[in-house]
């Protein structure tokens, strides 16, 4: 309907509805329940009628009184305007401004009205069309039917003729408008209109190509840089090794000085295949990024040019993925130490809960060393619960592994409250460590004993430091030879550790 008041209703002849209203006439078909707005503009006294000024006569004439006067019409002699309107897009606009064939630079070549292509760059970011019906019947009441095919799902309708867009992605559109007369008689041909719109530079394949290259072959360069230096300290090994094996050949004569010299060969050995293994996981951390990058390029451009370069390209870009992969399968167990605490959000960690279970998982250990492991209350601290399990375990493993021959290992855990802190204690009766030892037994791959005498990898309390500094705390050792081992470590409170605090308290109270 042209508007929603109904000012009189009246039916002619055939049985349709003749509706005036505040903006024209309208014809409503109760068989088919649809409306039509009324061909009648002529002569019209205004499309305001009003309230119950409405009749039909004998002769089957319609009048419908107005603010103006009144119109009469007979409905069997109004013809239907059947004429099907084409349509032509008369302008075409950048930034709000007419663009026109004359111009310096100008995106059109020849008249709008005869191009079928335009080309833009991607910083021509607001175009706007407008079009026009070659019906001229109440042009007024012609309406439009256009969208951007690329970008409009469906077609946007209205009497309005302009379209503007703005911000479009690179990428080739077709712009489509198609128009009804005065009657809604539409014409189902479509005016259209290509688009063209190039992208900036650092989206082309070419610059992504070139990229990849670039990336790929900087990876390269360091993995044959790290490679080659690995290489180096084997060679540098193998000849000490040699050089040793032949002073131990050379020094058979004296057996009890052969065997010394073995053994500082042997611990020497050692402490240079620790830095090799340190060298590696270094190597193999630093290698990650790069490695993820080119690994990330290549799906990229295996996803959104696939089948679009030849054969040829697509199986280099398949061998630089498989490479990747298998680079990434022999790192992976390198970077294990640091990724202590990753991914993982604070949350209430209750180390009562914690310390049972490591005492269960210990249970076997703890009954065949005939272990005795006491503890206080513990308190509930925000952390992350599989590094606090981890850390419990460490240490009472070590309590356990370093104990006193002929001596049941004996643990006491106790906890105090400082100022912006937890204090955890872990003491035992063990074999105890020596004052120039006491930081030195925090770095990785750091051991005091030979592995004939003491079980380990020199890794668990090198462990233990990061997990505490994670949780912002710091970690040390008191300790003698001979007189037990008191390992310290601080957890830092937060405030919902001191609301648990109040909380525990204000029950003890009512209690």
């Amino acid at each position: 309907m042209p508007d929603n008041t109904i000012n009189s209703i009246l039916e002619d002849d055939t049985g349709y509805l003749w509706l005036s209203t505040n903006n024209g006439i309208s014809r409503f078909d109760p068989e088919k329940k649809s409306f039509k707005n009324s061909s009648l503009y002529n002569g019209i006294q205004s499309f305001e009628f009003s309230q119950g000024a409405g009749l039909k006569t004998s002769k089957g004439e319609i009048l419908f009184g107005g603010v103006n006067g009144f119109n009469a019409f007979n409905p069997a002699n109004l013809a239907e305007n059947k004429n099907v309107p084409p349509v032509v897009i008369i302008n075409f606009k950048l930034f709000n401004k007419s663009v026109t064939p004359a111009e310096k630079n100008s995106s059109l070549k020849q008249d709008i009205t005869q191009t079928k292509e335009i080309t833009l760059s991607y910083k021509q970011s607001i175009i706007t069309f407008e079009f026009a019906a070659l019906g001229f019947t109440a042009s007024e009441k012609n309406q439009y039917a256009f969208k951007l095919e690329g970008f409009d799902k469906i077609w946007d309708t209205g009497y309005h003729r302009m379209a503007t867009y703005t911000n479009l992605d690179a990428g080739e559109y077709t712009f489509k408008v198609k128009a009804s007369n005065n009657d809604g008689v539409w014409n189902e041909k479509a005016t259209s209109i290509k688009i063209i719109i190039t992208p900036p530079f650092w989206l082309t394949w070419w610059f992504k190509i070139m990229a990849l290259l670039i990336v790929v072959g900087g990876t390269v360069v360091i993995i044959t840089r790290r490679i080659n230096n690995i290489e180096a300290q084997k060679i540098i090994l193998q000849q000490q090794v040699q050089e040793q094996t032949i002073k131990l050949v050379q020094s058979t004569r004296e057996e009890r000085k052969a065997r010394y010299e073995a053994e500082e060969a042997n611990k020497d050995l050692a402490q240079k295949n620790t830095e090799l293994e340190q060298f590696a996981y270094i190597a193999s951390h630093d290698l990650q990024e790069p490695l993820r990058t080119t690994s990330s390029f290549v799906e990229l451009i295996q996803k959104q040019y696939k089948g679009q370069l030849d054969e040829r390209a697509d199986k280099y870009f398949n061998y630089i993925q498989e490479a990747s992969d298998r680079m990434k399968s022999l790192i992976k167990n390198l970077l294990d130490y640091s990724r202590i605490g990753n991914k993982k959000e604070l949350e209430q960690v209750d180390c009562n809960l914690i310390l049972e279970n490591v005492l269960a998982d210990l249970h076997v250990a703890i009954q065949d060393a005939d272990a005795h492991i006491s503890h206080e209350s513990l308190p509930v601290i925000m952390g992350y619960h599989n590094e606090i399990k981890q850390l419990f375990q460490n240490l009472l493993i070590n309590a356990i592994k370093f104990r006193k021959k002929d001596t049941c290992p004996e643990v006491i855990i106790s906890v105090k409250k400082l100022k912006n802190n937890w204090e955890f204690i872990f003491k035992d009766n063990g074999i105890g460590i020596e004052e120039e030892h006491r930081e030195k037994i925090f770095i990785i791959f750091q051991r005091l004993h030979n592995r004939t005498e003491y079980e380990g990898s020199g890794i668990g309390l090198s462990y233990c430091k990061k997990i505490v500094e994670l949780h912002g705390g710091k970690i040390w050792v008191e300790s003698g030879p001979g007189k037990g081992s008191a390992f310290h470590f601080t957890i830092r409170v937060n405030e919902q550790d001191k609301s648990k605090i109040y909380e525990k308290v204000m029950d003890d109270i009512l209690i």
